[in-house]
This record gives C-alpha cells, sequence and structure tokens, in this order.
C-alpha cells in the first residue's frame, strides 16, 4: 500500500487510490480542448470511479456475509481490486461474491436512468430551450449511465479471474472438482485475454492491452494457487513446517540477532518471554534495524504481534490462506504453548514441488503396473 492514498473507511474497510489515477486525472484535464471541458472530463472520470468503488463494495460485503473479510479496496487507473482474505469455497458462496458487483452497477444504472427520466418530464426537454436548461446535466448522467452498463457487461465476460470467469468458474465448480473447473475457467480466460489484445492493438486502445495481461497474469498465478492447494488436501501444518526452530529472547538486543541471523540459522525468529511467545520477529524489521544502526533495541521492541498462530494439526491449506492474508512473513507453529515450528511462503513452495514430484512419480509408477505385459513364451 506504499504507493496508494486512503482516501475513505466504508464499513470498516480501507479504500485506496493508487497514486498513478492522480496521474491520469491531470492528463485528461491538460489533454482537453477548454479547462471547461477538462473539467467535466475529470469529474465524469471521478464519477465512474466512485461506482467502481461501489462495485467492489458490492463484493466485498457479500463476502462479508460468508465469513470472509475484505483488507482493502485499491482503485487503479484500470479499475478497482478488492483484496479478499480468502475465495470462498463453496461454488454457489462464490457466484454471489463475483454477482454482486455487476449487480451494483445495475443498481445505479437503473437509477440513474430514472433520473433521466424524471428530469425529461419535469423540464419538458423537447426543444432547442429545454435541452439548453439541463443539456450539461443530462449528458453528464447519460455517459455515467453507459459507463456503468459497459462495465455490466465487461465485468461478466467470462476472462477469469474477472466477475463472469468467477461466475463461470463457480457454476463449473458444481458439477467438477475446483481444480477442474479452474482450469476450465482459466483456459477461457486465456483467449479472452488473447481476444482483448488483438482488439486493443486493431483500434489502438492500449488500456485493453493492458486489461489483458493483468487478465491472463492473474488468471495464471490462481490457477498456480488452486493447483498448489491441491496438494495440499489432506495436508496438515506439521507436514510442512520448519522444525529446529531457534527462539530469541524479548529482551535480546537486536546486535545479538543480527548474529544469528548472520549465521544462517534462520531469518524469521519467534519471540518468547519467559518461555511464552509474545510476537514474531521478521527478517525486513532486524534488516531496517540494523541501516538504522539501533542495534540496541530489544526484539520485544520490534516484535509483531499480530500474526495467526497455527496448530500442526491445523489443515494445511486453511494455513496457507492464512499466510497468504496476513502480513507477516511467517507463522510460528505452537504446541502446548511452546514454539514448535514455523511456516513460510518458501518451505511451503519447496515442499509443494517435492510432493508434486512424488506424486507424478507414483502416477507413472501406475502406468507402468498398469501397461500390458507381454505373454510368457514357452
Amino acid at each position: 500500500m506504499n504507493w496508494s492514498l486512503k482516501i475513505a473507511r466504508v464499513a470498516g474497510i480501507g479504500i485506496y487510490l493508487h497514486w498513478t489515477f492522480l496521474l491520469l486525472l491531470g492528463w485528461l484535464y491538460f489533454s482537453a480542448d477548454t479547462r471547461a471541458a477538462g473539467l467535466m472530463i475529470v469529474g465524469l472520470v471521478v464519477a465512474v470511479f466512485a461506482c467502481v468503488a461501489l462495485h467492489e463494495l458490492g463484493h466485498a460485503l457479500t463476502a462479508r456475509a460468508y465469513g470472509v473479510r475484505t483488507l482493502h479496496i485499491t482503485l487503479l487507473p484500470i479499475g478497482g481490486i478488492a483484496r479478499l482474505e480468502r475465495i470462498p469455497q463453496k461454488p454457489w458462496q462464490e457466484f454471489w461474491v463475483a454477482v454482486a458487483g455487476p449487480a451494483v452497477n445495475v443498481v445505479i444504472a437503473a437509477i440513474l436512468l430514472a433520473v433521466i427520466v424524471v428530469l425529461v418530464i419535469a423540464y419538458g426537454i423537447h426543444d432547442i430551450a429545454g435541452v439548453r436548461r439541463v443539456g450539461g446535466v443530462l449528458l453528464f448522467l447519460g455517459n455515467l449511465l453507459l459507463t456503468n452498463v459497459a462495465l455490466v457487461v465487461f465485468n461478466m465476460l467470462p476472462a477469469f479471474p474477472m466477475d463472469g470467469g468467477r461466475v463461470l468458474r463457480s457454476l463449473l465448480a458444481t458439477r467438477l472438482s475446483r481444480l477442474q473447473a479452474t482450469r476450465i475457467a482459466a483456459n477461457v480466460g486465456q483467449v479472452m485475454a488473447a481476444l482483448f489484445i488483438f482488439v486493443g492493438l486493431w483500434t489502438g486502445q492500449w488500456m485493453l492491452v493492458f486489461i489483458a495481461m493483468f487478465v491472463f497474469m492473474a488468471g495464471k498465478a490462481e490457477l498456480q494457487a488452486v493447483e498448489v492447494l491441491a496438494v495440499f488436501q489432506d495436508k496438515h501444518v506439521r507436514d510442512a513446517m520448519t522444525s529446529g526452530v531457534l527462539p530469541v529472547e524479548a529482551d535480546a538486543p537486536l546486535e545479538q540477532v543480527g548474529e544469528a541471523v548472520a549465521a544462517g540459522y534462520q531469518h524469521d525468529f519467534p519471540v518468547v518471554k519467559e518461555g511464552r511467545f509474545i510476537g514474531m520477529l521478521h527478517h525486513a524489521a532486524i534488516a531496517e534495524a540494523q541501516q538504522q544502526h539501533d542495534v540496541i533495541r530489544s526484539a520485544e521492541s520490534l516484535a509483531c504481534r499480530h500474526c495467526p498462530i497455527l496448530h500442526p494439526n491445523d489443515p494445511l491449506a486453511t494455513a496457507v490462506q492464512q499466510l497468504q492474508a496476513s502480513p507477516c512473513t511467517t507463522l510460528p507453529v505452537l504446541f502446548e504453548g511452546q514454539v514448535v515450528g514455523l511456516l513460510t511462503s518458501r518451505n511451503i513452495v519447496a515442499w509443494a514441488a517435492v510432493e508434486r514430484a512424488r506424486h507424478e512419480q507414483k502416477k507413472g509408477e501406475t502406468r507402468v503396473l498398469e501397461a500390458p505385459q507381454p505373454n510368457d513364451a514357452r
């Protein structure tokens, strides 16, 4: 969030504006023929992105109804992103979360249409004089109405992981496994992304090309995440955690911790006080303190106290989702109050790679055993 400005907080959800959005507004204003036209364009873009923010709040509040928290909403020049702590696993929950955003735009479009009709009737807009009275307002509202309709149509295209792609995945998941449904939706999304790129290059719509690249990369990344989670099925934290963990005492100076890092034991450390876990000391905090030559500070003063705590028997898939949603890069694993391991993205990826290789090896051995054997020649 270092590149974004917090502009609002709605229903406990922070809404951030990426700095590139301000560049877009400046470019639109100064590239207009007149200052009045520039203000009209900037006003329309701000109104459109207010609708985008409401669209994302539709996703967020529907997800909250299913117990899924939204970390924040970020507005970018290419649209908005609501970062959910996880995607609902139940197909119909994902379906309703996905359609909630476009549904908000449908409601906004209906309200705008009603306002336009009321203005036309109230001001008797059937001649030039009537148009002059409220023509500018009608033009603004009409453009905003058409933009909301376009947002509904565009977002419902089956380009995973856009809303339409998630709807497709959720419907497929009612009949197929989540992994199979994601693969199909991702393949369709890549075809749609290729189509976006072709149309964007043909018409000179470079924003469409950027959106296509985002759809392609985001869809591929989510497919990989689902493939990894499939490996974690029926696995537990104890299977992937790093054991043999070296804790540090709360009053230990960072100079002492830095020596442990330099020795190569580990990068993140659980901080304990009188044998009780109190937080995680991450490598980034250690490095920052060292750069500031603040090595006399204690480990406790820089410990992160908001990291989720895991149990060795916790489902590994759930733990991975907690790690992805948490600002902590390493999660502690406690058993009977004692730190028995750490779970990091690095060791999860390494463990998953080994598991996939083992799974592929077993599949290969099964194919060999199932192959028809030649009859003995006697």
